[in-house]
């Protein structure tokens, strides 16, 4: 599976508070699902919710993957609502690489913590040879 295109369609970002937030939570919800031949196009939904004043930065738009056989996974997402195994994990993690990206600056203009967790960086003694 590779993602093909991501296009959003609309934004949304509501800063609540004056106080920096302690933490979000980020969610992606599947709204919809279509597919033909080796296309699956799905309606997506991405949301960061900040604590505690329930600030949040909304993205939606539609994201193209190609894969054969893109009418199984309409099928299943049509049945349970959701796309499991590998599958749905590379789309979960596809969707939630291009949305946190694109939301830095978003939340840059309303000051908002940029919902995206980086590593922590730590130090390593040098090895003796």
């Amino acid at each position: 599976m590779k993602l093909y295109s991501v296009d959003f369609e609309y934004g949304e970002a509501r800063r609540n508070g004056t106080a920096a937030p302690a933490g979000f939570n980020n969610n992606i919800e599947i709204l919809s699902a279509s597919g033909k031949d080796d296309t699956l196009t799905l309606q997506f939904r991405y949301t960061a919710t900040y604590s505690p004043d329930e600030s949040r930065l909304l993205l939606g738009g539609t994201a193209k993957f190609m894969f054969p056989h893109a009418e199984k996974l309409v099928a299943e997402f049509t049945t349970k609502k959701s796309i499991g195994g590998a599958n749905g994990e590379m789309i979960l993690n596809s969707l939630n690489y291009h949305c946190s990206l694109n939301s830095v600056m978003l939340a840059r203009v309303f000051n908002l913590v940029p919902p995206i967790v980086l590593p922590q960086l730590k130090f390593e003694e040098p090895k003796k040879k």
